[in-house]
């Protein structure tokens, strides 16, 4: 295949603007007819390749937009079924945020049991010897009364 610049210097002549012809400068009568056929057949050949370079664009277009409209329908579907599933999800999640404080809550009594129980054993622990000196010193008040008493009765 000729290269571009060939094939249009090929041509340059019959582009050129018209001029005296038969032994002054220009082309002969029978060169430009023969260049005007091949420039015939050039132009047809093109011609072709645009009218399918057209077609192939269409056909592109018409896919593109089958494409698009495909891709909105499943769009579509997508959105219906998430907004169908919104509250099934919603509860989930707060059934699972309710598992989860209470999971926390049980957590927290349990400590607060453990620490009252730690509390208790410690009360008893300091109690038991405050509890002997009150009876001690119940006690002891006891005695001395009833020797008081025993004074004070004997002696009258």
């Amino acid at each position: 295949m000729p290269m571009l610049e060939d094939l249009l210097l090929r041509f340059r002549r019959v582009w050129a603007p018209p001029g005296p012809v038969s032994g002054q400068a220009g082309v002969p009568e029978e060169a430009g007819t023969q260049h005007e056929d091949e420039l015939r057949e050039l132009t047809a050949a093109l011609e072709a390749i645009d009218q399918e370079g057209q077609r192939m664009i269409r056909a592109a277009n018409a896919e593109a937009a089958e494409i698009m409209q495909n891709a909105r329908s499943e769009a579509e579907r997508v959105v219906a079924t998430a907004r169908a599933r919104a509250p099934e999800v919603r509860a989930n999640n707060a059934a699972a945020r309710i598992r989860n404080r209470q999971r926390e809550i049980d957590e927290l009594i349990a400590a607060s049991e453990r620490e009252a129980d730690t509390i208790r054993t410690r009360a008893s622990a300091r109690l038991q010897p405050i509890v002997d000196r009150v009876a001690a010193g119940i006690f002891a008040g006891i005695g001395s009364l009833e020797e008081q008493h025993a004074r004070v009765m004997g002696g009258s």
